[in-house]
């Protein structure tokens, strides 16, 4: 499900879509994360948290669940100074650059 996930986020660079973005991307984090990867997880978990809040928008209780536990996560392996300029950088990555860093995921 989660190779899915970022097939779908590869895919919505082509048609900005919304909803890919708030389902598939904590998947993809929890995937970086699992892999050993929590600074990709932080970029691409940053920018999503970032979009909810920028857009007021909703998601799904289990997926933003998934979220924050992946955030917490996070913030415990790379400790707060390292989450927050990685972060940083994650919240400033356009949607080109995003979907081809979700989308390299396997």
């Amino acid at each position: 499900m989660r190779d899915t996930a970022g097939q779908a986020i590869g895919c919505s660079r082509q048609h900005f879509d919304v909803f890919v973005l708030c389902t598939a991307l904590p998947l993809v984090a929890r995937r970086c994360l699992d892999r050993g990867e929590p600074e990709h997880a932080a970029e691409l978990t940053v920018w999503y948290l970032d979009l909810l809040e920028r857009t007021d928008q909703g998601a799904s209780m289990a997926v933003r669940e998934i979220a924050v536990d992946v955030e917490r996560e996070m913030r415990d392996a790379l400790g707060a100074s390292d989450f927050g300029r990685i972060g940083g950088r994650g919240a400033a990555l356009t949607i080109a650059e995003l979907a081809e860093a979700a989308s390299s995921v396997t």
